[in-house]
């Protein structure tokens, strides 16, 4: 149940010396949901930024504008193939098959989130999934 009677006009910097279930209150009446996060730094932080939000204006349509369009162009540049592009590496006399999808990789049936991921599952060490399959070289 959201305490709905908190004080939103609390000094920020008092933010981090709060307990967590205040904290959590605090986060569910600022964001109107509740968070399964058992970080109390999570709510600091978003409670904190959140307050300032509230009491001085988000960010700016120009800078919004501006996030968006880094983000778009980060997400084209991820893909070195196009999806269904299938990768064969053979590592220890064991061919491995990748098929690249939207958002990560399918080996034998099994999602993975990035080559690396793939390459780590394989070889039991965290290693550059493009250096093991030999891509983007």
């Amino acid at each position: 149940m959201v305490d709905t009677n908190l004080d939103l006009n609390i000094d920020i910097s008092t933010v981090p010396d709060l307990p967590f279930h205040v904290l959590k209150q605090y986060y569910m009446q600022l964001y109107n949901q509740e968070a399964r996060i058992g970080n109390k730094e999570f709510y600091i932080l978003r409670v904190s930024y959140r307050l300032q939000e509230l009491r001085h204006g988000g960010l700016s349509l120009k800078t919004k504008s501006l996030i968006k369009k880094l983000f778009e162009k980060q997400q084209r540049k991820k893909s070195l193939y196009p999806v269904g592009t299938v990768i064969v590496r053979t590592y220890k006399g064991t061919d491995y098959r990748v098929t690249i999808l939207e958002r990560g990789v399918d080996m034998d049936g099994t999602y993975y989130t990035s080559l690396s991921s793939a390459a780590h599952h394989i070889t039991g060490i965290r290693t550059s999934g493009k250096r093991f399959f030999g891509v983007g070289q």
